[in-house]
């Protein structure tokens, strides 16, 4: 009986403690960040402008000069600008592949045309081929990458009364419990 209790307790706390970390949490808006609203219930499909003042159930944002009071009730997402981001890793490994396919390509060609008769050298040719493409390709990756950045954009937490959480961004942990009666 003892033992059903504490589990009882336990499961009490772990659903409760979100929740509670939820309400504890800082706002991250102040007045003058670039922000992203989606209103779609009051014709918002995406408006970047800069938040003027927000309160737990309207945002005021000015766009163009204009200043607008949007009922947090009918905001569906609301974005923070973070500055910019380099893409130069995913630039650098798109340019690995396709310089890898275009290296091993290039060399399995190169070993056909030559006089070369064993089969091991004309691999070996194209595997040199493949790892210089590869190289080429990265490096080339990455400088392109880097001189495309894209916008970073942090969602913000709409608050618990709403009845909305907020939206799944990084690593995530669960933890489970089993009760046996």
């Amino acid at each position: 009986m003892h033992t059903a209790r504490i589990a009882s307790l336990v499961a009490a706390l772990l659903l409760a403690a979100p929740f509670t970390l939820l309400a504890q949490q800082e706002s991250v808006l102040t007045p003058g960040d670039r922000i992203r609203v989606t209103a779609p219930s009051i014709g918002i499909e995406q408006l970047v402008c800069t938040l003027s003042a927000f309160s737990p159930d309207s945002v005021v944002v000015e766009d163009r000069g204009t200043l607008l009071s949007l009922p947090l009730a009918s905001v569906t997402k609301l974005d923070v600008y973070r500055g910019q981001r380099s893409k130069a890793g995913k630039g650098a490994v798109t340019g690995l592949l396709v310089g890898t396919g275009a290296g091993t390509l290039f060399g399995l060609i190169a070993a056909a045309a030559s006089d070369v008769e064993e089969t091991e050298y004309a691999l070996g040719g194209a595997l040199i081929f493949a790892g210089l493409g590869g190289g080429v390709g990265a490096l080339i990756g990455a400088a392109v990458g880097q001189r495309r950045p894209v916008d970073r954009w942090e969602p913000v937490l709409l608050y618990p009364s709403q009845g909305r959480l907020p939206p799944p961004a990084g690593p995530r942990l669960a933890i489970g419990v089993s009760l046996r009666f």
